[in-house]
C-alpha cells in the first residue's frame, strides 16, 4: 500500500512540474512573500509525507515480525495424555 501511495505521489509531482514548465514564461519574476505557500513547497511537503509514510510502514512491518509466533507454535509438541478425560 505504501508503494502505491509513493508511486501516486511521484506521478502527481511529475504532472505538476510538467504543467509548470509549460505555463511559466522566462520573463515572469515573482517575489517570495513571507508566509506564502507556493507549488514548490506543496510538492516538497507531499514528497516528505510520502517518504515518512514509507519509512513508518517499513518500521511497522519490522515490529510486526517481532510478535509473529506461528513458527514457534508449529514446532511445539505437547505430551500425550496417559488417560483420556
Amino acid at each position: 500500500m505504501a508503494l502505491v501511495m509513493a508511486m501516486a505521489a511521484l506521478v502527481g509531482l511529475r504532472r505538476l512540474t510538467h504543467r509548470r514548465r509549460r505555463t511559466e514564461s522566462s520573463t515572469t519574476i515573482t517575489a517570495d512573500v513571507p508566509g506564502s505557500f507556493d507549488r514548490r513547497h506543496l510538492l516538497l511537503g507531499s514528497a516528505a509525507a510520502a517518504a515518512g509514510g514509507i519509512a513508518l510502514g517499513g518500521v511497522g512491518r519490522l515490529l510486526r515480525r517481532r510478535f509473529e509466533v506461528t513458527a514457534e507454535r508449529a514446532s511445539l509438541t505437547l505430551p500425550r495424555a496417559k488417560r483420556p478425560l
